[in-house]
């Protein structure tokens, strides 16, 4: 039914554009159009000045990509096609027209957009669903019994010696005895009926927030256990009586009491917590996601607690159909006769080593680069109207910064025109037909696609500031972060040009970022000053970001940096993260949850400080599509791989300045959480010039950095500054 409403509303926005075309002889006129993934904006303003109409689009759709090809067509046509393609509609302005979305057209796209953030979850909750109807049919003796089979199994082929090429087999009995301990598991089953209970809104909410928090006795910050109480009894019994069991196990084993274990019954758990989060952020659109549960006593100390359960959605895949998915089914049409010209087999012959086709790369690259302002998609383009004239037919399809990874999934085989567009719109994950002489390309989930493409005049400036600068500073970052959405921020074209220094940070680098933008000019200035900013004297805005970054993150003392050499610079990192942290999160003394410590969120006292640190660093010219950014650990660290040394030291390279942000929230009393933010910039009146030609300290620090890696000291803190356990 919600397709037939989908092709209702196109119908329907085709009349209408017809029907405000009605009378106006200049759209008679037959135009040709060529656009390789070009902006919305950018193809009217060519159209106009072709047919001498006013052209314009409104809003967020000028930014929109489109890739058209239409050769001696009505103007009339063209802009029907253009409307019923992205489900928009014209309208009669002046002596013009102006492409919008109407109020339905939008509230579709929203939903369509909730349905395939909500998916992933709803793919986790069928396999829970299944992993509870297994257990319930389960016999725990011989699954127990194939447990210790898989496992002798699996040890024997850790002792081989290709890990290599066992690796697959390795990860396969992994998961297989993985899945059979779920079984009987009683923490598993717990979690996994956790997850049936939630509805779609709370996943949407879990997208957003990237974490919640639910207990039998919530706080303001918490959620109220969605678990049925008569459920809810039998898991924690089961549970207790998991944990007994183990400790039998312990005792009959070893033939003593386990020290420091504290034993209680079902009836001392006086509250259950669960915390749904994504304990890793990046690929955001397929991210896994973790569950942990805790039980503790009427005055709050934890009993016991899971060891938490990394479920992972159905992944959606970036480019190409899965497994689990039904391929796309087309009417045959005349492009299925339709050999492929000799232009075109030339263009699809070009391919990396990896298989990759160069035309979609170069352009990339050329973007990356600076070399060229054309779109890093254009490559898409450039092959679909290509494919298009090979067929003698027009084309209009729609492109997004996910296909950007598309190239690597596009294997020709055979060679007619509608066999190269089943490859090629295979892996763009779209759909094609062909529809009164024009191949109509649409993306499968476009509307997810949409929504995680960057704004391309955000884009071109970033890549114009960051290639002239040779970096980007704290600021700058931050502007970025506050232009884009989270799913635009895992942009794999924004990553591309901003690269290491965009990644690094977890959960709490967007919320930071855009606290960084929030607070100001002002603020900015106190921060680095060394000064302290109050909760209470911060923007409606700010407060929001401070919230956030509080509810994500964790003390962690190595967010100060990886120490792996005796370097003075990273020692003295280490120590104040130490002494400004702390070490109580490290040694788990008492109740960590934020939500728990801080039941309504940050205090109007809660405070943030800065100490931020300069370290010598390096950019490499590119030898591909982008600058590669090293600081001494990485750098030393890559040269010592077989081949890296001399590729490195033989690119031309000029020095940078590696900014270290490492920030100390305060949002109530004993309440610390630190995150380190950084930055890099070179010296663009500085050119790149060979390695001999640094400044001779320079070129000694990193000998020194690598005479450390060859000497064994790869990783972990130096003598004297262990963490704690």
């Amino acid at each position: 039914m919600k397709a037939l409403g989908i092709m209702s509303s196109l119908l329907i926005a085709s009349a209408c554009a017809q029907a405000q075309f009605e009378g106006d002889a200049r759209l008679e006129k037959a135009v040709s159009v060529r656009a390789e993934a070009e902006t919305v904006r950018v193809v009217l303003k060519r159209l106009s000045e072709d047919i001498g109409v006013r052209l314009a689009a409104s809003g967020a759709l000028e930014d929109d990509l489109i890739v058209l090809l239409a050769k001696d067509r009505p103007a009339r046509e063209i802009l029907t096609i253009i409307a019923e393609h992205f489900d928009w509609t014209w309208k009669k302005e002046d002596d013009g027209y102006r492409l919008y979305q109407t109020v339905s057209s939008r509230r579709e796209e929203q939903w369509q957009l909730e349905t395939l953030i909500v998916r992933p979850y709803l793919e986790a909750q069928k396999r829970a669903r299944e992993r509870l109807e297994e257990a319930g049919k389960a016999e725990r003796e011989q699954v127990e019994k194939e447990i210790e089979w898989l496992e002798e199994a699996y040890a024997e082929q850790r002792r081989g010696r290709n890990v290599i090429t066992q690796g697959s087999e390795i990860d396969r009995l992994r998961r297989k005895i993985t899945e059979l301990r779920a079984l009987l598991d009683p923490w598993t089953r717990c979690a996994d009926t956790f997850l049936l209970s939630l509805g779609p809104s709370r996943f949407l909410e879990l997208d957003r927030r990237q974490r919640l928090v639910f207990a039998l006795r919530p706080t303001p910050s918490q959620y109220a256990l969605p678990i049925r109480q008569s459920e809810l009894a039998e898991l924690i019994v089961a549970a207790v009586a998991y944990r007994e069991d183990r400790i039998r196990q312990i005792e009959e084993s070893s033939g003593r009491t386990p020290t420091g274990v504290r034993r209680f019954s079902a009836a001392d758990v006086a509250n259950v917590r669960i915390t749904v989060s994504f304990p890793n952020l990046y690929s955001r659109p397929s991210a896994d996601f973790d569950i942990r549960v805790e039980m503790f006593d009427a005055d709050g100390v934890r009993l016991t607690a899971s060891r938490g359960f990394d479920l992972e959605p159905y992944r959606r895949p970036r480019y190409g159909w899965d497994l689990l998915e039904e391929a796309p089914k087309r009417e045959k049409n005349r492009l299925d006769d339709t050999p492929a010209t000799v232009e075109l087999r030339v263009l699809l012959d070009r391919q990396d080593q990896y298989g990759n086709l160069r035309v979609i790369l170069e352009a990339r690259a050329a973007f990356l680069k600076g070399t060229s302002d054309r779109d890093p998609l254009t490559g898409y383009g450039t092959l679909l109207t290509a494919i298009a004239e090979g067929g003698d037919t027009a084309i209009i399809a729609d492109v997004y910064d996910y296909h950007s990874l598309a190239s690597g999934g596009i294997r020709v085989e055979k060679t007619t025109v509608g066999d190269l567009l089943d490859t090629v719109c295979g892996a763009m994950r779209a759909d094609w037909r062909l529809d009164g002489g024009w191949v109509k390309v649409r993306t499968r989930e476009w509307p997810l696609y949409r929504y995680a493409t960057v704004p391309r005049r955000l884009l071109l400036g970033t890549r114009d500031l960051y290639l002239k600068q040779v970096g980007i500073t704290l600021d700058q970052a931050a502007a970025v972060a506050a232009g884009v959405n989270d799913y635009q921020a895992d942009s794999p074209v924004l990553v591309g040009i901003l690269g290491w220094i965009w990644v690094v940070g977890g959960a709490v680098k967007l919320p930071t970022l855009r606290l960084w933008d929030a607070i100001g000019v002002t603020g900015r200035g106190l921060l680095s000053e060394g000064g302290r900013l109050e909760y209470r004297r911060l923007t409606p805005q700010a407060k929001a970001r401070f919230g956030e970054v509080v509810y994500l993150s964790n003390t962690l003392i190595y967010a100060a940096g990886d120490i792996i050499t005796d370097d003075p610079d990273e020692i003295a990192d280490l120590a104040w993260a130490r002494a400004a942290w702390g070490t109580g999160a490290l040694e788990a003394k008492g109740d960590q949850e934020i939500t728990q410590l801080l039941p309504s969120g940050p205090l109007p006292d809660s405070t943030v400080e800065l100490y931020q640190v300069d370290r010598l660093a390096l950019f490499l010219k590119p030898e591909s599509d982008r600058f590669k950014f090293y600081n001494f650990q990485n750098f030393a660290g890559s040269s010592t791989r077989e081949g890296w040394r001399e590729r490195m030291y033989s690119q031309q390279c000029k020095p940078a300045v590696f900014g270290k942000h490492m920030f100390t929230f305060r949002p109530g009393p004993g309440v610390v959480r630190g995150v380190v933010l950084r930055s890099a910039i070179g010296d663009p009146n500085v050119p790149f010039g060979p390695f001999s030609a640094l400044a001779e300290g320079l070129r000694q620090k990193i000998a020194r950095y690598e005479e450390e890696f060859r000497g064994g000291r790869r990783g972990g803190p130096p003598p004297g500054m262990e963490m704690a356990p």
